[in-house]
Order: structure tokens, then C-alpha cells, then sequence
């Protein structure tokens, strides 16, 4: 298991968070079905997007709760989102290139 560590920084603070990923998928697709790349008891996996288009639509129905983990080309944290449940279809679209 890898292990993917988040540094902020915030004028003087600064902290750090350690996520496990329990695999790394490199995809080459601007359309990404979530649920296609999750197994029964996953709690991380990180999801390498090398399309050429400037925006990714994440499919996340049926899988919930979730924590979207964002990062840039260099691997810069830069934004999450996150649901802790949900009953209905659910997309998303992002302008990262790296997923957790």
C-alpha cells in the first residue's frame, strides 16, 4: 500500500495528513465512471488522468461517501469534495489531473 501525504500551509501553520491509496489507476479518458474502478472495501485509490481535455467528469452514483482529494500535474494539493451520502445520480467535473 502507498501512501500519499498532504501538506497545507497557511502563513505560519502548517500541517500535514498521510491518506492511504490501495491503488493507482492511470486513465486516458475524460469520462470517468467511478464505480468501474472501485473494489468491495476500497478506502483509497488514486486516479491518474492524462487526457487532453481541459475538464473530467467524474460519474459517482452509487458510490458513497466519498472524499475527492485534488491535485495539479505536480502533484499540489488544491482542492476536495466530499459526500456522506447520497440516493441520487451524481456528477462532477474537474479541472485536476490527479484524484485520490
Amino acid at each position: 500500500m502507498k501512501t500519499v501525504s498532504i501538506i497545507s500551509k497557511e502563513n505560519d501553520i502548517k500541517s500535514s495528513q498521510n491518506v492511504p491509496i490501495h491503488a493507482i489507476i492511470t486513465l486516458d479518458t475524460a469520462f470517468v465512471d467511478v464505480s468501474n474502478y472501485l473494489n468491495d472495501g476500497d478506502l483509497g485509490i488514486l486516479l491518474q488522468l492524462q487526457h487532453h481535455q481541459p475538464i473530467t467528469t467524474l460519474h459517482l452514483t452509487d458510490v458513497t461517501p466519498y472524499v475527492l482529494l485534488c491535485f495539479d500535474e505536480a502533484l499540489h494539493y488544491k482542492g476536495a469534495a466530499y459526500s456522506l451520502k447520497s440516493v441520487s445520480s451524481l456528477s462532477t467535473k474537474r479541472r485536476f489531473e490527479n484524484l485520490d
